[in-house]
């Protein structure tokens, strides 16, 4: 069960947001400020973040940029009813996945924060693959792109047929 941290100053719009995905299948964390935000992904480390871009005391860009000291690759879908080309580009640029302006339908917040955590779920594994594979470039750099050691020392080769 994938988990949300939802962040609104705003009670009815947390408890809507809460319903829509709560009925998708997903636990939901909610905060109403920023502050609160930090503290419960810090604690519980969720898959996704949907804040509200207007908020008193810590802006949704603000929370935004404390999450990525937290973790870069958390997905942030920023929500605004002030939506305009600049603050959308601004979020995008500071690191949020996605953005959608009030008011939306339930379907199009699932679909930004499904794709959010499917984005974050790919990232992570390419990160595990890239570590858990031996270094390419240590081993072109010592054989020169590894041909002699995989072609040997067959008849062709010692006939010239190959060269490596």
């Amino acid at each position: 069960m994938h988990s949300v941290v939802i962040v609104d100053d705003k009670e009815m719009m947390r408890d809507s947001i809460a319903a829509t995905l709560r009925r998708a299948g997903m636990n939901v964390l909610p905060a109403a400020s920023g502050a609160a935000a930090i503290e419960l992904i810090a604690k519980d480390r969720p898959d996704a973040v949907i804040t509200d871009f207007k908020m008193p005391e810590m802006s949704g860009v603000d929370l935004l940029e404390k999450i990525r000291e937290i973790d870069a690759d958390l997905p942030v879908v920023l929500m605004t009813a002030f939506g305009t080309i600049e603050t959308a580009v601004e979020a995008m640029r500071l690191g949020a996945y996605d953005y959608i302006t009030k008011p939306f339908e339930g379907d199009e917040l699932l679909i930004a924060v499904k794709r959010a955590i499917k984005h974050a779920s790919i990232v992570r594994e390419n990160a595990l693959l890239r570590a858990s594979s031996p270094d390419r470039s240590a081993v072109s750099a010592s054989n020169h792109g590894g041909l002699k050691r995989l072609i040997g020392s067959g008849q062709a080769r010692r006939r010239g047929r190959l060269q490596g």
